[in-house]
C-alpha cells in the first residue's frame, strides 16, 4: 500500500518528531493520480518544497529533474490554486523552452489546506543541458514571476550562456542604453546576437565584473582586465557578420567607459 510505504519511508527518513508531523499532515493529502505516477520517496522530496510555502505564498521551484532519462522536467509548487498555464508558457519561451505536457496535482495538508504541483514535461531549442544552469533557471523564473526581472527575449541567455537574471538584466540595460544613442538595431536583433554568440557574451559579463563590480570595492586586477578585454577583441574579430560585430564592439565601449555602477553580479548562486 503506497500510504504504507510512504510512513515507512517518512520514518526511515526522519526522527520521530518530524516524521510523526509529515505523516499526520500529508499521508492523507496526496490523490490517487499522484500515487500512479510517484513513489513516496518523492512525495517526501515534494514534501520539501511546500513546506516552504507555509512561510511564503510565492512561486517555489523544484530543478531536482531536468536530467531525467525521460527529459527535462520542471516542477512548480504554488498554494490554493495552480498556476494559469497561460502566464508561464510565455515566460518559459522567452528562456528557449517549451511546455511539452503538464501534470497538475492537488496535494492537501491536514493544517495548512491546498497546496498545488505542477509537473512540466519541457522541451528544449538549444543543445544546452539544462541540468547544468537547473540554479540559475530557478532563479530567473522566480524573478520573473515575482516583477524583479523583465519577461524578454534576453532571458534565453539564462539557457544558452547560463548567465544569472542580474546579468541578463545588465545587458538588456546597456541595450536600451544604445536604443538611446540612436544605433540603428532592435532589441530583438541585440538579444539574438547576444544568444548565438554565447562565448562572448559571457566574456563581456566578466568583464563588467572584473572592473565594476562593487563588491571587488576597487579591487580590480588589471592582468585580468587586459587578458579579457584582448580575447573579447579577438573574438570579436571573427563575428562575420558586421552589424552583430558592431553591436559586440559597441557593448565592450560602454562597459570600459563606465566608471562605477550599483548593479552587483554575485559570483555566488543566490537562494
Amino acid at each position: 500500500d503506497w500510504r504504507e510505504e510512504f510512513k515507512l519511508v517518512s520514518r526511515n527518513e526522519y526522527n520521530n518528531q518530524r516524521s510523526s508531523s509529515i505523516i499526520r499532515g500529508f499521508s492523507e493529502g496526496f490523490a490517487i493520480t499522484y500515487r500512479e505516477l510517484y513513489s513516496p520517496a518523492e512525495a517526501l522530496r515534494d514534501i520539501i518544497f511546500l513546506e516552504r510555502l507555509v512561510e511564503s505564498d510565492d512561486l517555489v521551484v523544484d530543478t531536482g529533474s531536468l536530467a531525467d532519462k525521460d527529459g527535462p522536467h520542471l516542477k512548480l509548487f504554488h498554494r490554493e490554486t495552480p498556476l494559469p498555464l497561460s502566464d508561464l508558457v510565455p515566460i518559459l519561451e522567452n528562456m528557449g523552452l517549451r511546455v511539452l505536457l503538464e501534470r497538475p496535482h492537488e496535494i492537501k495538508h491536514l493544517d495548512e489546506g491546498v497546496f498545488w504541483k505542477q509537473d512540466l514535461s519541457l522541451g528544449i531549442d538549444s543543445e544546452r543541458d539544462l541540468a547544468e544552469v537547473g540554479d540559475e533557471v530557478r532563479l530567473a523564473l522566480t524573478a520573473v514571476w515575482a516583477s524583479k526581472c523583465e519577461n524578454d527575449r534576453f532571458n534565453r541567455l539564462v539557457v544558452t550562456s547560463g548567465l544569472d537574471w542580474r546579468s541578463v538584466s545588465l545587458f538588456r540595460v546597456y541595450s536600451r542604453y544604445l536604443k538611446q544613442l540612436r544605433t540603428p538595431f532592435s532589441q530583438e536583433f541585440i538579444a539574438e546576437t547576444l544568444i548565438r554568440h554565447q562565448a562572448l557574451c559571457t566574456q563581456l559579463k566578466d568583464l563588467f565584473s572584473a572592473m565594476l563590480d562593487p563588491t571587488n570595492e576597487g579591487e580590480q586586477n588589471p592582468e585580468t582586465i587586459i587578458f579579457l578585454t584582448d580575447s573579447i577583441n579577438k573574438n570579436i574579430e571573427a563575428v562575420e557578420d558586421i552589424n552583430e560585430d558592431s553591436v559586440f564592439r559597441a557593448f565592450l565601449c560602454l562597459i570600459c567607459a563606465v566608471s562605477y555602477t550599483h548593479l552587483t553580479l554575485p559570483t555566488n548562486r543566490e537562494v
